[in-house]
């Protein structure tokens, strides 16, 4: 039996795309020796201090967990250090530093949702839905200190169905990753897995998404207008202006038909929906929500609001 059927393992991550890959390790051969996440932060209106998806799972679990303020600091990489681990493996997080890497025995391992080197950076499956990809990938990785750019172990496919929103993707790219990961171990471990360098040249960004690249304009073709939609759905949501009030769109789909009207400008109403004007097409609107109210039925909006033809989303 190989000695590394029971590899000391310490999980770095925070987000609830992470929590298979915990789960996959926690039920494995290997020994979970601790878990890292990041520290407590305030969130909503209230302010009030919210834990990471990861620090949730992981008390479920009765996991050792480290959230430490600063990577760096020698308390922590001491704790750390005493954990005799032979490998890291990190799903989520940001860039760690030297002094963490240097650790673990046998390095670590990152997992990312893009067939790398395409899609570097925080947010891949988002990128990949606005630019109409068809085919990605999950990637497992040496981690180094430079964002995503480690020598590549593993990948598999990843579809991306027509209609599929982020939070399809993130969830179902989450189990299919958690799989992969859990194979790369084992083969990195036992040396069945030559590592390949990443060809720069073929890079490309994924960069964190901002307040800005969720305005939805309508000076665009529909087919754009539904990826920003579906990139951002159900969270943080794509959103116009109607009446100076913010919307956000989370379900909508693609006419390609063109009324010749205004940019934004409302042109059909019936019982269960209405379409609005973008560029040599429309689409039809599903599902919204006013800023700080519930989602609702386009069919509920149309009530509420006295909608009527040639009102304006800006």
């Amino acid at each position: 039996m190989n000695q590394f059927n029971s590899a000391r393992i310490l999980f770095i991550g925070n987000p609830e795309f992470s929590i298979p890959s915990l789960n996959k390790i926690v039920s494995s051969h290997h020994k979970l020796v601790g878990v890292v996440t990041s520290v407590d932060k305030t969130k909503g209106r209230g302010k009030k201090l919210a834990e990471t998806s990861i620090s949730k799972r992981s008390k479920e679990l009765n996991l050792p967990l480290y959230k430490p303020s600063d990577l760096n600091d020698l308390n922590f990489l001491n704790k750390i250090k005493k954990l005799n681990i032979d490998l890291i493996i990190v799903v989520a997080f940001k860039i760690l530093p030297d002094s963490l890497l240097k650790i673990p025995k046998y390095g670590s391992i990152n997992l990312h949702p893009s067939l790398l080197p395409k899609y570097r950076g925080a947010a891949p499956l988002q990128w990949s839905i606005i630019n109409s990809e068809i085919l990605s990938a999950i990637t497992t990785f040496l981690v180094s200190n430079e964002l995503d750019k480690g020598d590549i172990l593993k990948s598999t496919s990843l579809v991306i169905f027509p209609n599929d929103d982020y939070g399809n993707l993130y969830r179902r790219s989450s189990k299919i990753g958690s799989k992969l990961l859990f194979k790369t171990i084992d083969q990195f471990l036992n040396k069945k897995i030559l590592p390949i360098s990443q060809k720069n040249q073929k890079s490309t960004r994924a960069p964190k998404i901002q307040s800005k690249d969720l305005k939805i304009y309508w000076n665009v073709s529909s087919n754009i207008i539904q990826n920003k939609i579906l990139a951002f759905s159900p969270n943080p949501g794509a959103y116009t202006f109607f009446k100076n009030k913010r919307l956000k769109i989370f379900s909508v789909t693609q006419s390609l038909k063109d009324r010749k009207k205004n940019y934004g400008e409302i042109v059909e109403i019936n019982k269960k929906s209405f379409v609005v004007q973008c560029k040599n097409s429309s689409v039809k609107i599903h599902e919204i929500q006013y800023e700080g109210r519930k989602r609702m039925k386009s069919s509920e909006f149309i009530l509420g609001n006295k909608l009527e033809i040639g009102d304006f989303f800006e």
